[in-house]
């Protein structure tokens, strides 16, 4: 059996081969043929890709999709140059190349961007940031923001996982301060989007994993100054999450051990991203992190007292239905996993139509 295939592999490798001179004697010029036949050198060169992907042969299957998508877009064809760029990109990615493949993916990207096909081009780059993840998170981190413009210009649809997924990027690789960077874009573009329903409710999320950061950070000030300016949210005050990160700061500013650890155990943190639970679960009072980090020196205690004052005002009111906060926040957690189930399982079948195609 390992013989046949073997034999199998090599007679596809030829032929593959045999295409691809096809290919560059469709691309030359001679006296006789002044103009090059890019449409039957790109054809050629396509399923030339395909024997070679049939011989395993990584490397091959590259070269021919490059040469196939230099041709397609000398042809005009734009997303079918992206569709081969990404699928050289696919080629590099399992031969571990990831440099290589992010380059591919990046130039696909640009592709669709020009054809116009944004939503595509974001996902390029989201495929390129998960290649990167584990060897250069600020470079994942990039790519995964250019997604986020793209889908900005477009539909917007996948923008919020775009930012969840460059915010636990960076958390767990230690890069907290990007990730405030990231929280604070989010909350921006959530409240220009978002409408009231399970929208209204992750820009609340996203407020009080910004005062979770701050305060990560022990920067007692900034959490404050993002409570401050979460209040005028619509329904954030009063909502589960409003109360919780209230709670986290009357904790902080009274250096409260068992005020903190009440809080925590609150079900609306069990609704936040894994990594930005774990950063709220890791939070302890001590006297550095009560005074905040050295820009709290700043702050006036007239100033601070008022804002104290706000808070045990909100604190004092009754808090909203618990029961409907939780089902819609439920809701909201089980439609992001179904999504993200969805998203992996079209992933899934786009590699393998990208490099059929």
């Amino acid at each position: 059996m390992k013989g046949g295939a073997a034999a199998t592999g090599q007679a596809k490798s030829r032929q593959g081969d045999d295409l691809l001179k096809e290919g560059d004697k469709c691309a030359r010029t001679s006296l006789f043929k002044w103009t090059p036949d890019w449409e039957g050198a790109f054809m050629a060169y396509e399923k030339a890709a395909l024997c070679f992907k049939a011989a395993k042969d990584q490397d091959k299957c590259k070269h021919a999709h490059l040469k196939a998508a230099d041709a397609q877009y000398k042809c005009n064809l734009v997303h079918g140059a992206a569709k081969n760029y990404e699928a050289a990109g696919h080629c590099a990615r399992e031969q571990k190349n990831w440099e290589e493949a992010v380059d591919y993916f990046r130039k696909a990207s640009s592709l669709y961007t020009e054809n116009g096909t944004l939503e595509k081009a974001a996902e390029v780059l989201t495929q390129a940031a998960r290649g990167l993840e584990d060897s250069n998170a600020d470079a994942a981190a990039d790519l995964l923001l250019e997604a986020v413009d793209l889908l900005e210009q477009d539909s917007k649809r996948g923008a919020g996982d775009a930012f969840k997924r460059a915010t636990a990027l960076l958390i767990r690789n230690q890069r907290i301060e990007r990730a405030i960077g990231v929280v604070g874009k989010e909350i921006e573009f959530l409240q220009s989007n978002s409408e009231g329903g399970k929208g209204l409710h992750e820009l609340h999320r996203s407020h009080l994993a910004l005062v979770i950061l701050h305060l990560h950070q022990n920067d007692y000030v900034a959490a404050d100054k993002a409570y401050n300016q979460a209040l005028s949210c619509e329904g954030f005050a009063p909502s589960n999450e409003g109360r919780a990160a209230a709670e986290l700061l009357e904790a902080f500013e009274n250096n409260a051990p068992d005020t903190l650890q009440a809080c925590l155990s609150r079900q609306v943190f069990t609704f936040l991203d894994g990594p930005v639970l774990r950063l709220a679960r890791g939070l302890h009072v001590n006297d550095s992190a009560a005074s905040g980090s050295s820009s709290s020196s700043s702050m006036a205690p007239r100033q601070q007292g008022e804002t104290t004052d706000l808070r045990a005002q909100l604190l004092a009111r009754p808090a909203a239905p618990a029961s409907q906060q939780e089902n819609t926040a439920a809701a909201a957690k089980g439609d992001d996993h179904r999504e993200d189930e969805d998203e992996e399982e079209n992933e899934d079948e786009e590699d393998e139509k990208s490099i059929l195609l």
